[in-house]
């Protein structure tokens, strides 16, 4: 036995000496960026300087980025805005979660509803308000999940708004296209199908060594392998063309993932709030918003029935089909302090 074991602990240890000769030498080659293959296949360049790959959220927002023009456009959280102190016992924290439009979508800053809404609260029960721009453009409700359990309640929100709606209508194909990781597996997937698939062990352990090992990224590149492989559809492409009409988040996927965020938040004795986003002329995702809101007790902030009484010609509140203007975001910011001028209702 004694020679067993010494033959099983000198392998072990020639191994371990000659995967780290490997892996130095690798980078001795040139260090892999990870992950190896492009972030996001076939996507404008701006749009991928802004982003890095993220195994669970599919995509983050780099953190410190800046803009010639306007300075500072993320901190170093990845979140839109200054930076997050550390909260103090006087601060009532609001986390905003949300897509493009929460985010500002070519909005300053500082007209975006969020910053907005925290000038116009002020103080709640007492304690001065902070919100936390947590929008990352192309977002759907499921990654709002994601993001909230995995990062969002690290931050120590007393609230958290939500703000989804447009994105999780959008097909498989598009987020293949523009969003997602090429090759990574992410062919004819929802989101949550994607998710679910990204956070088994093997995943797990398999982004952590592509993450680590200069020698693991170099031996993916050359034989262009991804670290998240195709689970149920080989044929990537022709599964998304098959699928060309699969929403990103299926109706029952959003009452699901409306359900992790609600269960997080009662948990850690944290108030949602859904905000029913705003649109021009898209309003599919408000339906079951009101129904859940209902049904659960949640506090619920109905834009779309709030801002009817807007002056007739909408498009001037709007960039596009989707994206408030400035004085979209003021109309957004004064709807949601009207509901929560005096504090959330806790239930």
């Amino acid at each position: 036995m004694p020679k067993l074991l010494k033959r099983i602990a000198f392998c072990v240890i020639t191994t371990l000496l000659v995967l780290a000769v490997l892996e130095g030498g690798s980078r001795l080659v040139g260090h892999v960026e990870y992950p190896p293959d492009p972030l996001v296949e076939g996507q404008q360049s701006s749009r991928g300087r802004k982003r890095q790959y993220d195994p669970l959220l599919f995509w983050r927002l780099r953190p410190n980025q800046h803009d010639e023009r306007s300075g500072r456009v993320t901190n170093s959280l990845g979140l839109r805005g200054p930076e997050v102190p550390a909260k103090q016992e006087s601060e009532f924290r609001i986390l905003s979660l949300g897509e493009s439009s929460t985010y500002g979508w070519k909005i300053p800053y500082e007209d975006c509803y969020s910053a907005l809404l925290e000038q116009r609260l002020g103080s709640v029960e007492g304690k001065q308000v902070r919100v936390i721009n947590a929008g990352v453009p192309g977002y759907t409700v499921v990654q709002g999940c994601v993001y909230l359990e995995y990062h969002g309640v690290a931050l120590d929100p007393d609230a958290v708004l939500l703000y989804f709606g447009y994105n999780d209508f959008l097909n498989v194909a598009f987020r293949e296209k523009r969003d997602a990781l090429g090759g990574r597996g992410a062919g004819g997937l929802t989101d949550l199908e994607l998710f679910e698939q990204r956070r088994r062990f093997g995943n797990r352990l398999t982004d952590w060594m592509y993450r680590h090992s200069n020698l693991v990224r170099l031996v993916g590149s050359l034989v262009h392998r991804a670290d998240v492989p195709t689970a149920r559809m080989p044929d990537g492409d022709a599964a998304v063309r098959a699928q060309s009409n699969m929403p990103r988040v299926p109706e029952d996927d959003r009452w699901t993932a409306l359900e992790g965020i609600l269960d997080l938040c009662e948990s850690r004795g944290i108030e949602l709030i859904i905000v029913v986003p705003w649109y021009l002329g898209f309003e599919d995702h408000a339906p079951l918003l009101r129904r859940f809101a209902s049904e659960h007790g949640v506090t619920i902030v109905d834009l779309p029935s709030m801002l009817e009484s807007v002056p007739d010609e909408r498009q001037r509140y709007f960039l596009d089909l989707s994206h408030p203007n400035e004085e979209g975001h003021r109309q957004i910011a004064r709807a949601i302090a009207g509901v929560l001028a005096d504090g959330p209702k806790k239930r």
